[in-house]
């Protein structure tokens, strides 16, 4: 179940309407800043990771991989509903 509520966005100013979600707490932004937020956070890592090396790159790469590998021992599981 989710509600609509009325929020202040702390960064525009802007008083918008959000779902929230059983669950989840308020936000303190409106959709639109948080889409903002998140891009700039994005090309900051990205800007981040082309300073690195080139190894250094690779291997995080590698472990992201290794984390996020879905198939382990050649079996997946049947999605549940």
């Amino acid at each position: 179940m989710a509600l609509l509520r009325m929020v202040h966005c702390h960064r525009c100013g802007q008083e918008v309407r959000v779902w929230v979600g059983a669950g989840q707490s308020m936000p303190s932004m409106c959709p639109a800043c948080m889409d903002a937020e998140a891009q700039r956070k994005k090309v900051q890592a990205l800007a981040d990771s082309q300073s690195l090396p080139l190894e250094e790159r690779i291997a995080r790469i590698e472990e992201w991989i290794y984390d996020h590998r879905q198939v382990q021992h050649g079996y997946i599981a049947p999605p549940r509903f």
